[in-house]
């Protein structure tokens, strides 16, 4: 049987994290292992779950002395796992018991360059429902959900390029994916996508629908994606990767996968990859002056990569009238 890794990253987790360690210990199919690196400035953390780190020792505590960083912090604990299956997990959550089960049943070939990720229920700091499922906040529709066991793998990657629907804390994949992986690009927030899109652009993902992870939102939460959208959020957030320009982190995300991926994938992928980069690096420059912008805005729109990359009219929408 493959051998099981959970690469766990916390900081400041003394409040959640023993919950969320109990929950992986009693797994249906326990894991052989959890890689726990700890980017805490202080000792609460590791004195919070100094018990179960006692009573178990396939726990593995590193307490880092100079803080990371989300992503590295995640980078060292994928990078100490010697399991066959790699499954991420974040502190503040709960995993139901037949989670890792699910998630392993999807990857029979350690050696196949693969993924599977679930859906997670969001709730409140005291795991009450808060109604709205991960996926739906992420904009995984129904249609696409139905849909995607049948689809081809270029389908399956088009789906990606338009929005990762898989988040960081359901994903689980195979040791032959994480040497493809890691290290990870210097680009601050870019974990989960990051994997996404790999193991989507060089080899396949699986889906599980069920809601099998309790994601609590706490308002300490790294992401806020678990919350309930709402038109008003939808378009404060709009407002606000306009004002950030976020379509330049986009561009430099997608020329770092070219760069990893050119040896690993075939021709027609890197296309789609270098046609996805063009797009962000065209919204990129619409930050500068008003006629440029609606060349650029014709241009996309003429290409239809508004319409293959992202929400339509929607994003031609925030392009005319969201910039400064």
């Amino acid at each position: 049987m493959a051998r099981r890794s959970v690469a766990l990253a916390a900081f400041r987790g003394e409040e959640f994290l023993a919950a969320q360690l109990d929950s992986i210990l009693r797994q249906s199919l326990p894991p052989d292992e959890i890689v726990l690196s700890d980017d805490s400035p202080d000792d609460a953390t590791r004195q919070a779950v100094a018990p179960l780190l006692a009573a178990h020792p396939e726990i593995r505590y590193i307490r880092n002395p100079v803080p990371l960083g989300p992503d590295r912090n995640f980078e060292q604990a994928i990078s100490m796992t010697t399991g066959d299956l790699i499954f991420l997990a974040d502190q503040d959550d709960v995993w139901l018991p037949g989670r890792m089960a699910a998630l392993a049943a999807r990857l029979p070939d350690p050696d196949a360059i693969a993924g599977a990720f679930c859906d997670s229920e969001s709730t409140d700091r005291e795991l009450h429902p808060l109604g709205v499922s991960h996926w739906r906040n992420r904009g995984f529709t129904e249609r696409e959900r139905t849909a995607y066991s049948g689809w081809t793998q270029e389908q399956r990657l088009m789906l990606f390029l338009r929005r990762v629907p898989a988040a960081g804390h359901d994903m689980a994949f195979t040791r032959a994916a994480r040497e493809l992986l890691l290290p990870f690009p210097a680009l601050p927030g870019c974990y989960d996508s990051w994997i996404g899109l790999v193991i989507a652009a060089a080899g396949t993902w699986e889906l599980i629908p069920e809601a099998l992870t309790l994601f609590r939102q706490h308002g300490g939460n790294l992401s806020g994606s678990g919350k309930p959208d709402s038109w008003r959020g939808k378009l404060r957030q709009a407002r606000e990767s306009a004002a950030l320009n976020s379509f330049s982190w986009n561009a430099a995300l997608y020329r770092a996968l070219e760069e990893r991926l050119e040896s690993h994938v075939p021709v027609e992928v890197l296309r789609h990859l270098q046609d996805r980069r063009a797009h962000s690096e065209a919204r990129a420059a619409m930050a500068n002056s008003p006629l440029r912008r609606l060349r650029l805005v014709l241009n996309e729109l003429l290409r239809r990569r508004y319409f293959r990359y992202g929400r339509g009219w929607l994003n031609v929408v925030q392009d005319l009238l969201l910039r400064n």
